[in-house]
């Protein structure tokens, strides 16, 4: 849950309460300065004072000067959602109407803020009960779009999830044997998040043994590591950057943050997740070898005299392109255990040297290919007859591929009725051995070997912007006489001007569990610790 004061649950539960919004957007993209946070009892609802991220920190989005247009907001929607699988990334979206009867949100209709009409401009929503407010929603939108008979504007907007998506790294270099929190921690610091605006679980899987981000979107990258250890990454209400490890959910979280009854409930709709008994996951990881050579000249090359050549070398093995993660720059010499060339006057390698004409002006390495530029002051060609590469290159270490099957689940339901009866493929290559692979399969068919409940409530009374995805609670289906423990995997919230509120909780049962840890665990204690897989 969001952190909160100590009255807010008395006011939360009020049969009749005060429900109050704010909208605030930087239609120009100014950078704050002497910005003034929210401090409640101090500041004015309504008035200049920002809310600030979670927490005491200043998130991604702090930094821009914002107007507040509360006033004209009609209604607005926030959804964050998980996807089928318990891990992965999760982009939050939001819908705003507003009231555009003045006619302000028309493209360079306002002389201050027109020319910002425009994609891509930082907003925030939040939620206020009894004037305590909380954030639901920080974002870029998208092109407002209007409805001129209706005096109605339009906006859609994602969270920072987007930015990062569509982020191309340009990380010189390549990571190596590295914890996936650390690769995360660096690509959000190419990308202008600060250290106090992230907060990462320690990974559970092996260290990545290689990676080179340069060209690749950060949110691939993110989306690969996620997938690899079943984690989940995703910004919360706040702007804040969470990645949580695959314990996160199943381990025991403590305090209930909510209980749901039929008295707190419009409606209670029952659904089940996909069976999946049959799950096969492979990985071909890559991991730094010794230095070696990796490539080799194979015709001679012709110097044209007076003339700078090119020479690309392209570096390949059984599995596509090889990446390197330095290349050892080639010399003139006849033999050695080190990137050479040499050089003659003959293309058969007879006749002069003439190596004493030849300088190699420039070389330069893209990770998987080698640039070089030679220059030949001699009046004749002379030809390049040998040349080898030495490189520290980042070899494929295993071919991977384990299976894992529940053969009751499979006579019970059929083989992953779900997907036509074939097994789930799983192909990543941030999958570092094969026991990590297994304990994938593993967890996910141990998951969902069984349809378990999926649960859609529409809260009725208590809608309570607190909540966030992944707090634990109970709900209580009076008619089966059951107590559910379930976790939040989805929020959607609603509001419009009249003051009405409502939450969409989307709920799942997941079985609590208690990981050994070492030097708290007991071998064969009483207290429930198993292995975790």
């Amino acid at each position: 849950m969001q952190t909160t004061s100590s009255g807010w649950n008395h006011n939360i539960n009020k049969s009749h309460r005060r429900v109050g919004h704010g909208f605030l957007v930087s239609w120009l993209r100014t950078t704050a300065t002497g910005v003034r946070f929210f401090t409640i009892g101090s500041s004015r609802i309504g008035g200049p004072d920002m809310i600030k991220g979670g927490g005491s920190f200043v998130t991604f989005f702090d930094k821009y000067q914002y107007v507040d247009y509360s006033s004209d907001v009609l209604s607005f929607s926030v959804s964050r959602k998980m996807g089928q699988f318990p891990y992965g990334t999760i982009m939050a979206e939001a819908d705003v109407e507003l009231d555009n009867t003045s006619r302000r949100f028309l493209p360079n209709y306002d002389g201050t803020i027109g020319s910002g009409i425009l994609p891509n401009r930082p907003m925030k929503l939040s939620i206020g009960i009894e004037d305590e407010y909380l954030k639901c929603f920080v974002g870029f939108s998208s092109m407002p779009e209007h409805t001129l008979g209706d005096r109605i504007t339009r906006m859609h907007a994602f969270d920072a999830f987007n930015y990062i998506n569509g982020y191309k790294s340009t990380f010189s270099g390549a990571m190596v044997n590295a914890p996936f929190q650390n690769i995360v921690a660096s690509g959000l610091a190419e990308m202008g998040f600060s250290s106090n605006q992230y907060q990462l679980d320690t990974s559970l899987q092996s260290n990545i043994g290689y990676l080179a981000p340069n060209g690749q979107k950060w949110g691939d990258i993110f989306a690969k590591g996620t997938e690899a250890e079943q984690a989940l990454m995703f910004v919360d209400e706040n702007g804040i950057l969470r990645f949580w490890n695959r314990q996160h959910f199943t381990t025991t979280s403590g305090t209930s943050a909510f209980a749901l009854t039929y008295s707190s409930l419009q409606d209670l709709q029952w659904q089940n997740t996909p069976v999946i008994n049959d799950v096969i996951v492979r990985a071909k990881p890559r991991s730094v070898q010794a230095r070696q050579k990796i490539w080799e000249l194979d015709s001679a090359l012709e110097l044209l005299p007076g003339k700078d050549t090119e020479l690309f070398a392209n570096f390949t093995d059984d599995f596509g392109e090889l990446p390197t993660t330095s290349v050892v720059i080639p010399v003139y010499i006849t033999s050695a255990d080190t990137s050479y060339y040499t050089t003659n006057s003959e293309r058969d390698g007879s006749g002069d040297a003439n190596n004493s004409y030849i300088s190699l002006l420039t070389a330069y390495s893209f990770g998987t290919a080698y640039k070089m530029v030679f220059r030949n002051t001699f009046t004749s060609s002379i030809f390049i007859t040998s040349l080898g590469l030495y490189a520290t290159p980042a070899k494929v270490t295993t071919v991977i591929e384990q299976r894992y099957e529940d053969s009751s689940s499979i006579d019970t339901f059929g083989r992953n009725p779900a997907n036509n009866g074939e097994p789930i493929e799983i192909e990543n290559d941030l999958i570092q051995d094969k026991d990590q692979a297994y304990s994938l399969a593993y967890t996910l068919v141990k998951e969902y070997k069984d349809p378990r409940k999926r649960y859609l409530a529409p809260v009725a009374v208590g809608s309570d912007p607190a909540l966030q995805i992944g707090d634990f609670g109970s709900l209580t289906i009076q008619d089966t006489g059951e107590t559910k423990n379930v976790w939040i995997t989805g929020i959607t919230q609603q509001f419009d001007r009249d003051g009405n509120y409502q939450q969409v909780l989307e709920l799942e049962e997941r079985n609590i569990r208690k990981y050994f840890q070492i030097g708290v665990s007991r071998i064969g204690g009483s207290d429930g610790h198993v292995i975790a897989p």
